[in-house]
This record gives C-alpha cells, sequence and structure tokens, in this order.
C-alpha cells in the first residue's frame, strides 16, 4: 500500500497558509499531520486506546464509528481519493477513529474498510471539516 496525499498539488505550508487566512493557527494540525506517519499513533487509534494527548494533542477522543458525521467524512475521503487516484474503492464501513476538536476545525484520522474488484483493505485518511471552508482530505494510504 503506498501513501498519497489526495491532492497531489497540495503542500502542508499551503494549508497551513489556508487556514491562517481563515484565521486558524495550524500548529495543531502540523502536528497531526506529523504524527500520522507513524504507526504507533494508528496503533493506538486501532486498539482504541486512551487517546488523550494522542499527537501531542490534549483535546484528541475516540470518535464513534456509527456516528454520521465520522461516517460522512470516511465516504468523502474514499470518494476524494478515487478522484484523484483514479479507483475505483468502495466504502464498506469506519473499523475506528480518532478526532480533534480544534474549535472552527475538527480533524479526523480515520482507519476504513474499502473493496473493490481485487480485494478488501483497511485504509488510513486524515481528513479536517473546517466550519468556514467545508471538508478537505490532507492525506490518504491506500
Amino acid at each position: 500500500m503506498a501513501a498519497a496525499i489526495a491532492n497531489y498539488n497540495i503542500k502542508l505550508n499551503e494549508l497551513t497558509a489556508d487556514l491562517a487566512v481563515e484565521g486558524f493557527q495550524s500548529a495543531e494540525v502540523d502536528a497531526i499531520m506529523k504524527a500520522v506517519r507513524d504507526d504507533k499513533t494508528w496503533n493506538a487509534i486501532e486498539r482504541n486506546a486512551n487517546l488523550q494527548g494522542l499527537c501531542g494533542i490534549p483535546t484528541a477522543k475516540k470518535a464513534d464509528v456509527t456516528d454520521i458525521n465520522v461516517i460522512e467524512m470516511a465516504k468523502f475521503s474514499v470518494d476524494k481519493y478515487n478522484e484523484e487516484a483514479g479507483t475505483k474503492l468502495v466504502f464498506m464501513k469506519v473499523i475506528a477513529c480518532a478526532s480533534w476538536n480544534l474549535g472552527v476545525v475538527t480533524v479526523y484520522a480515520l482507519l476504513i474498510q474499502t473493496q473493490d474488484s481485487k480485494g478488501t483493505y483497511i485504509d488510513k485518511a486524515v481528513a479536517v471539516d473546517v466550519t468556514i471552508i467545508g471538508k478537505k482530505l490532507l492525506w490518504y494510504k491506500h
């Protein structure tokens, strides 16, 4: 499985600048993006471990995988990845999710079960829901 940023033209510095324009300091998002590249972070999310302080941010919490907002964010992430990567993955379910509510931004780290004609997969995604500008997929690993 190869890691891919959904929008190949987006750079973390550009995202930081975009969020700063919207009045949001994104040091927390930067910390989350660095941490999700480490398997230890995903292992904690998958085990539903105590997420307090995950990625160095005290507001991390386990999100309910049946919550409509979590499911919508997961579906959005799969759809965006399909759009950018030219794949035909089908969303099956959310396996686990950690979320950070950072005021006008909620960050989701999602473990998503997907499927295509070749098999079933467990994908990883990081997406944000920004009150002012909507949803953005930051990172996806299939």
